[in-house]
């Protein structure tokens, strides 16, 4: 129940913050071009809070935080002004330039984006410790395996261009496998701690990769060295299990397993899940004296597959910091940076969209609000900067989204203005009355089919 409320609180607060930076946008460029805005809405329905100022506009927050709305002043309303003065005299969405509500519509996106830049521009000047791409083993029948590249070696460079973690290792992997006729790479690479590069020429042709199935890293044939250790020490202990049973207490250090040498908790669990309901002779070190226990394995399917299962836990050491690089720049070029980092994300989202609509991945990709509330929670579980890295991915996402040229959303509004403009007249009534409940159609067939896709993970 905890663990729903903290992904509860998570959805919250993410989505009210983008929220916010969305409908401001549209709010400040409507103020700017002096339009009357009458309420500014984080939320739907109940109402929680809410204040007036001097312009006669609402802020709002309500009780659904599935979204917002800024409500601008309409031909054939009427503006109540009690208890306010009004500085200037009302003024009506209709009554601006085809321009100006182009760019009104367009802000709120436009803002989204600006976040992410901010957000990101903020991550360089602080630093941002990621890691190197050290290739601690390659999966064997792989398209690597095929040139002999040597495992603890660092990926130094991509065709040329310099590759400091593994996420701009993904970057010119998927580049190159998605957008590439030529499915060709140039690899450099070099031992750890050294400079004798050396290159591989590597055909990535015949790559088996697909975006909602695995690692671009992993299907290209590589294993990176783990950012955590797990080491064959007892962490934690579930109540009843077989390891409690056992005598196993937290800090207890396997060390061997019917009389095999345990180097590695991996190797334990290997034994564990081989052995379902027999007797395991283990020895065990506990406050520096050997210690020999029976750990007998209960009996659990997974996957349609009976293993064994004793409800222990091991320890995680995180790796040596000599394998981490920290990329921290002054506040000039932490704007360059942050410009090609959010403009690689643009291009990936559009790239996915477009491979969505025409059948190369399939929905089951797409993630809903359940998504994006397990998203929020396990990132702040790694400290603020990666909370404002999953803020500014989910803030890019709702900046494109809102451009899709669907109705009710900003991209259908600013079709039917390029139309308009095209045209030399507004669209017909007509149109719009059809089209709007369609649009709303797709949303919650789209919506529903997230939420489904969030459900069926679990």
């Amino acid at each position: 129940m905890l663990y729903i409320f903290w992904n509860i609180c998570a959805f919250v607060v993410t989505v009210g913050i983008l929220i916010t930076i969305h409908e401001l946008g549209h709010f400040i460029a409507a103020r700017a071009f002096g339009v009357t805005v009458q309420r500014f809405s984080i939320g739907f329905g109940y109402i929680f809070w809410k204040y007036q100022d001097k312009h006669n506009t609402e802020y709002v927050i309500s009780a659904i935080p599935l979204g917002g709305y800024v409500k601008m002043l309409h031909k054939n309303e009427t503006l109540t002004t009690e208890n306010c003065t009004l500085t200037q005299p009302a003024t009506t969405f209709e009554e601006q330039t085809i321009w100006r509500k182009m760019i009104i519509i367009a802000a709120g996106p436009i803002f989204n984006i600006i976040f992410a830049f901010i957000i990101y521009w903020l991550i360089f000047v602080i630093g941002i410790s990621t890691y190197r791409p050290i290739i601690a083993d390659i999966i064997p029948n792989s398209i690597f395996s095929q040139y002999k590249i040597p495992c603890n070696s660092e990926i130094k460079s991509i065709n040329n261009i310099n590759t400091p973690d593994w996420e701009s290792v993904r970057w010119m992997l998927f580049n190159t496998i998605t957008q590439q006729k030529e499915k060709n790479i140039t690899l450099d690479v070099a031992p750890i701690h050294s400079t004798d590069n050396k290159k591989y020429f590597i055909d990535l042709t015949n790559c088996d990769y697909t975006i909602n199935t695995k690692d671009i890293i992993t299907a290209v044939g590589i294993i990176p060295m783990p950012t955590v250790i797990t080491q064959p020490i007892v962490s934690k202990i579930e109540k009843s299990s077989a390891g409690m049973k056992a005598g196993l207490r937290v800090g207890d250090e396997i060390i061997s397993i019917n009389e095999q040498t345990i180097k590695t908790w991996e190797e334990f669990i290997e034994h564990v899940k081989h052995n379902p309901d027999t007797i395991l002779y283990t020895t065990i070190i506990r406050k520096n004296k050997t210690f020999k226990l029976q750990i007998k394995p209960d009996k659990i399917i997974k996957n349609n597959v009976i293993e064994g299962y004793i409800g222990v836990f091991p320890t995680y050491v995180p790796t040596s910091k000599e394998y981490t690089v920290t990329q921290k720049f002054n506040p000039i070029i932490s704007i360059k940076k942050s410009i090609e980092k959010v403009w690689k994300i643009i291009s990936l989202t559009y790239n996915v969209l477009y491979k969505l609509i025409i059948g190369d991945i399939e929905f089951n990709a797409l993630g809903g609000p359940i998504a994006i509330a397990q998203g929020a929670k396990e990132a702040t579980k790694y400290g603020m900067i990666s909370y404002l890295i999953f803020l500014s991915l989910i803030s890019i996402n709702l900046g494109i989204t809102n451009l899709l040229p669907l109705p009710i959303l900003d991209g259908g509004y600013l079709l039917l203005l390029i139309i308009e403009k095209i045209i030399g007249k507004k669209v017909s009534k007509q149109i719009e009355k059809y089209t709007y409940p369609i649009g709303i159609l797709l949303l919650i067939l789209l919506m529903c089919l997230a939420i489904f896709n969030d459900l069926s993970k679990f």
